[in-house]
């Protein structure tokens, strides 16, 4: 029975290591994706800019040569 007990309290510290492996990898993902779509939104937000630029340059362009 002791036996018994004894394996059924190494699985458990297994198993809750375990749960906390995985929440520290779902953290860590969590984390990843959040730093992608921040990525995202900059390199949108600067592609947006300098579209804009790209635009005011072209809308000048007549002006400039008359």
């Amino acid at each position: 029975m002791k036996e018994i007990q004894a394996d059924t309290a190494a699985v458990k510290t297994a198993v809750e290591e375990q749960r906390e492996q995985v929440n520290k990898t779902v953290v860590d993902v969590e984390d990843a994706v959040k730093e992608m779509r921040e990525g995202e939104m900059k390199t949108r937000d600067e592609m947006r800019e300098i579209r804009e630029e790209v635009n005011n340059v072209r809308d000048m362009l007549p002006k400039v040569r008359s």
